[in-house]
């Protein structure tokens, strides 16, 4: 778990009986940009990766399974509506599903590769593949400024083997489990064979679970959506937190 969710608002009861009107069937609020610590982000710089979060409740009598999407674009520009090739975008998502009343906090992770103004498009559907909404759509925009210095710094080295990632895709589709690829991950990096920037490690936490971005970002690395360093930036996390331990 990122963070601990802000307490929700009470909600009437005012569907029971009814069905609740197409745009009212989820609340959706408090979107916000935050670290991978739940932690808001009042500047986003080039190569940082942040989460687009909202919280969301199912308002119906009944479980309900929704996808939360969220798709960046650079200034007024929206994935699929446009389709130039030399627009930055990046549309994600996030599946599950909520029994009534029941509410979560789902996360996007994203790291601007580029400065500019970013417009956040963030949507409730029932489904990837029915984009029916369970609340109305909102919008929020994000400046993303130039790394500081009028120079760049080299990044840490990073050196991962080729064959990792046919693990995290097997990980990312459930076919290894969470504590199998962790130990492997942990191993290669204490034998120097999985190489990664110098990470401090915040706490450590036995019950922890492994955020589902993380296994996200293994995932689409292994389809070749993301680059190494988004991977990586996943795995730093991990030893942050105490899940993987390098010591």
């Amino acid at each position: 778990m990122l963070f601990v969710p802000p307490s929700m608002p009470a909600v009437e009861a005012t569907c029971f009986g009814d069905p609740c009107p197409p745009l009212e069937r989820f609340s959706f609020e408090n979107r916000r940009v935050v670290d991978e610590f739940g932690a808001s982000v009042p500047e986003v710089t080039v190569g940082q990766q942040i989460q687009i979060v909202a919280d969301i409740m199912n308002l119906q009598d009944n479980n309900q399974h929704f996808a939360y999407v969220v798709t960046i674009g650079v200034g007024d520009t929206i994935y699929g509506l446009t389709g130039s090739d030399d627009e930055y975008v990046v549309p994600e998502w996030v599946q599950g599903s909520l029994d009534r009343f029941e509410s979560t906090y789902p996360a996007v992770s994203w790291t601007p590769s580029a400065p500019g103004n970013y417009i956040i498009t963030l949507a409730v559907w029932v489904s990837v593949d029915d984009p029916s909404a369970l609340a109305p759509m909102q919008t929020m925009s994000v400046d993303v400024i130039p790394k500081s210095g009028s120079f760049n710094i080299p990044d840490p080295a990073t050196a991962i083997p080729e064959w990792i990632k046919n693990n995290a895709g097997w990980w990312a589709e459930g076919q290894i489990d969470d504590s199998s690829f962790l130990q492997g991950i942990q191993f290669l990096i204490k034998e120097g064979i999985m190489v990664i920037p110098p990470t401090e490690t915040s706490g450590s936490s036995d019950s922890q679970g492994v955020p589902a971005w993380v296994k996200n970002n293994a995932g689409w690395w292994a389809d070749g959506q993301i680059d190494d360093s988004s991977f990586v930036s996943g795995i730093q996390y991990l030893v942050k937190a105490g899940i993987i331990n390098v010591s």
